[in-house]
């Protein structure tokens, strides 16, 4: 679990009795293995969630968040649906090179912009396969670091190569394993801090949005949960009865009103104790700190409801200070200048700021002011912390995989802990890569290693195994990488995407006439699905 920071953030809760909900669900909970390949664009339905417990409305943050009626239907959209931007269909490569080119800017303002000029934010890749959903149709038996996160999109060529890795490693060493981490997430783009991409379609998708309230610009849904609605999670959380709430922004949609797709960020938040009056004066005082000394990378007023069911608007304010690497983003009923208002601020969340990594927000800490109980003279804050997801500066289009080392007796994948990795068999299964990727036709770009792991392998190998091309040119030096390996390739053309497709289409018929092993590879053997990994986060 990771450990709460001095300042721990407070988040408004929100009316969330009845519908459909994400929730632990949507996070934690997996349909049965789909009988034929599923592609991106053609995601398996979601499995009809269990009744959400009801909300509670806790703050004037969600004034905006209260029952207020949706707008009348306009045009055959529903209200809400208006503020909900259309998504636009690419190709991963486009997606990944438009995202890496504004990465790379070291003006923030103009990488603001720059984010909103090109619509960035509303992309969506239309060329990758969810590698998980092959698992009962063929799927060699790799491990998963988790089953919440939803983050096991890859192109046919990242899925392909994998897969005959994997194969080739399973020949040589039968009980071998090879456990998967983050991959991409559904649609293609940046995996951010705290941040879970998921699709709601049909008839969930129309009455997930009709639960939907306006807040700061954004369609949201929150809901509570308590860290036992977690079963695979619930050492992340002090204990079991933790209350966790659940943040789910629209973010974009495709299809039509009879066949809607809704794209949904969901964020994850605790809140372990409740701040006082020395808190609430700190936050304050760090805010004022980086609204002062940053840079205000961007001041856009939005919108929000109101509990009579009108709408308010609001000043939503972004400021950076580059040296401390700290940022804030505020929502207030006024413009925000040399300091805070305190009788202005609706909502402030703090947060870690990384070079490279835009709209990110790690650690993010929220601080929302809540309506005053009866008798009391002012409003109370609450605070909340974000769960933590790994936030990747590439990942963006299928062609990243975390990937576990080979370790004594298949334990401790995705821990750091050197003296569980098997050296011997970790460099087997590098170069059944390197070979895989020369079958599927598409260049492994490097593979990354901790500096110490890279020691540790050169005390093991031999000499002519450390004049190889693998050894001193694919594997790449990159401190963060201990507790596993990051596979990237280079950006597969046609004809390796179609290579791909053809094994898993071998998968897929495989799966319809055999049971003893991969089609590509009859002789190969196929041990029962390990056991889920450590869940230790990667980079």
């Amino acid at each position: 679990m990771h450990s709460p920071r001095t300042a721990l953030a407070s988040l408004v809760a929100l009316l969330g009795a009845g519908g459909c909900g994400l929730g632990p669900s949507a996070a934690t909970k997996e349909g049965p293995p789909p009988e034929a390949p599923v592609v991106a664009t053609q995601p398996p339905a979601p499995t009809p969630p269990p009744p959400i417990p009801t909300g509670r409305l806790v703050g004037r943050a969600l004034a905006d968040a209260a029952a207020a009626a949706v707008p009348p239907v306009e045009q055959g959209i529903s209200g809400i649906l208006q503020v909900v931007p259309r998504l636009r269909e690419k190709s991963a490569n486009e997606v990944a090179e438009a995202w890496l080119a504004v990465k790379k800017m070291g003006d923030l303002r103009a990488q603001d912009r720059a984010l909103d000029a090109q619509g960035l934010e509303q992309w969506t890749c239309t060329d990758l396969v969810d590698l998980r959903s092959y698992e009962g149709a063929g799927l060699p038996p790799f491990g998963w670091r988790d089953r919440s996160r939803g983050r096991t999109y890859a192109t046919p060529a990242l899925a392909a190569v994998l897969i005959r890795a994997y194969e080739a490693l399973l020949r040589e060493q039968p009980d071998a394993r090879i456990s998967l981490g983050d991959l991409a997430q559904p649609g293609c783009g940046p995996l951010e801090y705290g941040n879970i991409v998921s699709w709601v379609e049909g008839r969930d998708a129309r009455r997930l949005l009709a639960r939907a309230r306006l807040r700061g610009g954004v369609a949201v849904v929150l809901e509570d949960h308590t860290a036992a609605d977690y079963p695979g999670e619930v050492e992340r959380f002090p204990e079991p009865a933790s209350p966790v709430l659940e943040e789910h922004r629209i973010t974009g949609w495709t299809g039509d009103v009879e066949h809607l797709r809704l794209r949904v960020e969901t964020r994850r938040y605790w809140s372990p104790t409740e701040p006082d009056a020395d808190d609430r004066e700190a936050s304050v005082r760090i805010a004022s700190r980086l609204i002062s000394r940053g840079l205000e990378v961007s001041a856009r007023k939005v919108r929000s409801y109101t509990p009579e069911g009108g709408t308010l608007e609001l000043w939503r304010q972004h400021f950076i200070e580059t040296s401390s690497k700290r940022q804030v983003v505020t929502l207030s009923t006024r413009k925000l200048r040399r300091g805070v208002d305190p009788a202005a601020i609706v909502e402030m969340r703090f947060s870690a700021w990384r070079p490279g990594k835009p709209r990110s927000y790690a650690d993010e800490i929220l601080w929302t002011r809540a309506l005053p109980t009866a008798g009391a003279d002012e409003a109370r804050w609450q605070r909340s912390l974000m769960v933590r997801e790994a936030g990747h500066v590439t990942h963006l289009a299928g062609e990243d995989a975390d990937i576990s080392w080979v370790t004594v007796g298949n334990l401790r994948h995705f821990a750091v802990d050197f003296d569980a990795i098997d050296v011997e068999q970790t460099w087997a299964w590098l170069g059944h890569l390197e070979a895989a990727a020369q079958e599927v036709g598409v260049p492994i770009d490097r593979i990354l290693v901790d500096p110490r792991v890279k020691r540790l392998m050169s005390r093991k190998l031999s000499r002519a195994q450390k004049r190889t091309r693998l050894w001193n040119e694919t594997i790449r030096l990159a401190s963060g990488h201990d507790g596993h390996h990051h596979l990237r390739l280079a950006p597969p053309d046609e004809a390796a995407n179609l290579a791909g497709m053809k094994t898993l289409r071998e998968l897929s018929r495989y799966a319809l006439t055999s049971t003893s092993g991969p089609a590509s590879s009859a002789a190969a053997p196929n041990p029962a699905p390990m056991a889920e990994s450590t869940p230790t986060p990667s980079r």
